[in-house]
């Protein structure tokens, strides 16, 4: 039976596509490296508020993952990500990380 969608999981998806967009804009601006770090900041922040719902989806944290992942890559940024034993674990290191 699949999961219901809440409006947290709904709100936390548009705002990664959201994301995903002004990143792109960002780096076709010019490579303007303060914005997509202000929105890499953003995305964090907003992944740890989601972090705190009831209805997170292990899905929707590998998209938060991978969306914050890809444009810290792409300016030489590299996080090492710590194997675990159940996937949900491992996009929870990773993403705390961030904040470290």
């Amino acid at each position: 039976m699949p999961q219901k969608v809440s409006n947290e999981d709904f709100e936390f998806d548009q705002f990664l596509e959201g994301f995903k967009k002004r990143v792109y804009d960002a780096f076709c601006d010019n490579i303007d490296t303060p914005g997509v770090v202000t929105e890499i900041d953003e995305a964090i922040k907003r992944t740890n508020i989601y972090l705190q719902s009831n209805t997170k989806k292990v899905t929707l944290l590998e998209k938060a993952y991978i969306s914050i992942i890809k444009p810290l890559n792409s300016m030489g940024l590299e996080y090492d990500v710590i194997e675990s034993s159940s996937s949900e674990a491992a996009v929870l290191t990773a993403i705390t990380k961030f904040r470290d």
